[in-house]
């Protein structure tokens, strides 16, 4: 029962986190869901040119680590339980390389 009482509790106290991520979670499921995996990305292609222009040109792995550092922020703590560090590097390399890609074909 003390683990009962314990897990209540928590709850209680993070219901605004927990909330927060359902909500989250539930938009990009939606977004998915519907074909819109591209408005996901997008919104992470923002975050990364506002990175671009505050830096400039060069300082790449500066960048990298300060999207990291925003989106990490960003999350609220019960979504930080699920999304690793890791698991967050690995898809910012991966949105990086896209748009890479599509700069290249595009000169």
């Amino acid at each position: 029962m003390d683990i009962l009482k314990a897990l209540g509790n928590l709850i209680l106290m993070n219901w605004d986190n927990i909330l927060v991520v359902l909500v989250f979670v539930s938009v990009c499921l939606y977004l998915w869901s519907i074909g819109k995996k591209d408005r996901v990305k997008d919104i992470l292609c923002k975050l990364i040119c506002e990175v671009e222009d505050e830096f400039g040109s060069g300082k790449g792995e500066l960048k990298k680590i300060e999207v990291f550092n925003r989106i990490y922020d960003w999350m609220p703590s019960l979504l930080k339980i699920f999304i690793s560090r890791k698991m967050l590097d690995v898809w910012i390399e991966q949105l990086l390389q896209e748009i890479k890609d599509q700069l290249s074909t595009n000169n």
